[in-house]
């Protein structure tokens, strides 16, 4: 299983630069066509979001299997033993039920989206 979300970090990593890439040149083409030549990109801002959406996800994906996600770091510097395993397990809670919420909520938003 490790092999298989490494080789997929390997892949989603370009795959981040790429959409960070396309969201930059996107947004500078917008202000570029705004400024100078009064004319409005009408889908770049679209693409830039839907991009910017991908990031998120494909990059929570990323720290999630690096253990990177969002901790008080305050925390769990100063805490050993006990307590430390505490705060692990109230992190990895917290994710959890975030992640449930998201996965709950986007298939109740795809099923609306769909009728």
């Amino acid at each position: 299983m490790d092999r298989f979300f490494a080789g997929l970090e390997r892949w989603l990593l370009p795959l981040l630069a790429a959409l960070l890439a396309f969201i930059t040149l996107g947004v500078f083409i917008q202000v570029l066509m705004r400024y100078f030549l009064s004319e409005s990109f009408l889908w770049g801002e679209e693409l830039s979001l839907f991009a910017f959406i991908w990031c998120v996800f494909l990059g929570t994906a990323v720290c999630s299997w690096r253990r990177t996600h969002f901790a008080f770091d305050t925390f769990s510097q100063r805490l050993r033993g006990r307590p430390a395993g505490v705060h692990k397990l109230i992190i990895n809670l917290c994710v959890l039920v975030v992640t449930v919420t998201m996965v709950v909520e986007g298939w109740h938003f795809s099923v609306v989206a769909v009728s």
